[in-house]
Formats: structure tokens, sequence, C-alpha cells
């Protein structure tokens, strides 16, 4: 089965997470990912089991997510698909405020409000399961520590987190090298999802 990967809003990850003005692709590299579209049940959000609480199930389209954090406050993302070689990416930023539903976004919306980028990588197990991991903001910190940061960043902040002025190319040579090492990607801040619905086959009225 082909990897997906995904670019996601920041997750406040232990204090300090990945950003970069910069999106992780150019024009000609966006696509369409009917796969990912239909309700996912949200197992687990940054590493913690989520699955006994009561979280309206994420929705996926081809260019929105519907997200719901630990607390159950919604907000929209605005998504955009990309592909590298055989892996699948999603840029995105956040989506317009929805005050009829909640006076104020959750945190993946409002850490993305300043249209910052940030990156996860998607697993799907199988067709009913999907495992998102972001960026491991605990390596980038320790490259720096290391006087290897690898790219330059405008904030260098460890409390509100790391923003990157790397290019697009930046990124992709990085992804290309990096997408396999665990070190980048560790699974400690996963999300897991279960899905619901799958609107391919609602579409088609299956």
């Amino acid at each position: 089965m082909k990897k997906l990967m995904v670019v996601l809003i920041p997750f406040c990850l232990c204090g300090c997470y990945i950003q970069s003005i910069n999106p992780f692709c150019s024009e000609e590299m966006k696509t369409e990912l009917p796969r990912i579209h239909g309700e996912w049940k949200s197992l687990v959000q940054l590493g913690k089991n989520s699955s006994d609480r009561e979280i309206d199930p994420w929705k996926f389209t081809a260019d929105r997510i519907e997200t719901y954090d630990e607390h159950n406050v919604f907000s929209e993302l605005e998504t955009t698909y990309f592909k590298i070689g055989d892996a699948y990416f999603m840029d995105f930023i956040a989506g317009d405020p929805f005050p009829i539903r909640r006076k104020v976004g959750n945190i993946y919306w409002s850490a993305g409000v300043t249209f910052v980028h940030s990156l996860c990588r998607i697993r799907f197990p199988d067709d009913n399961r999907m495992i998102i991991i972001p960026l491991n903001p605990e390596w980038f910190v320790e490259q720096m520590k290391s006087g290897n940061p690898l790219m330059d960043f405008a904030r260098r902040d460890m409390e509100s987190g790391l923003v990157s002025l790397a290019s697009t190319e930046q990124w992709v040579e990085f992804i290309k090298s990096r997408m396999d090492d665990p070190d980048v990607f560790n699974d400690k801040y996963k999300f897991e999802f279960e899905r619901i619905t799958d609107k391919r086959e609602d579409a088609s009225g299956a």
C-alpha cells in the first residue's frame, strides 16, 4: 500500500511546534485525493486516547477538513493535496471562522490564522484506519542545540514554536530525505482515526 503524508496545522506539541511561512508544494504538484474523503472517528489526539470522549467525527472533503479537538470545539481548515513520487500530502491553513457553531476556534485553527504551514505524515493501515503523525519538534530543537539547524528560522522560541524561512523547494528536498525517519515523524504525538462514512460511496448512492 502506498504511503500518504499530510501537511497539518501545528498541534502545540510540548509547547513547541514547527511552522513554515512558505507552502510545502508548488502549483504543478497539486492533485486530488478522494480516498481521504468522508467522516473519521477520532481515536487518538496528540498521542492520547480520545475514543472514550464524545468528539464529533472529523470530516475530510476535497478542500476542507472539519476538526474537533479533545473538548469538541469545532474549526474548519482549508486544504490542498499534492504529490511527491508515490507519497501524497496535504497543505492547509485556517479556514473561515464559524461563530454560529463556536465563538472561538480550536487549537488546530487558531495556530494557523497567521497563514503558516505545518507538516504531518498520514498512514492508512487499512481502508478504515488513518494515522496522522506531526513533525517532531524535539528533533528540530536537538538539531539547533547541536549547531545543525538544517534551515533558517524566523522565530526560534522553544515555548511558542519555530517558524521556518525555508523555501518550498528546500522543504520538498527535506521531506524526500527524511520521510521514513522515525525521529522526524514520531508516533509519540500521533492522531488516529477510524472511518465512519465514505463520501465517495455516498455520492454514488451506494
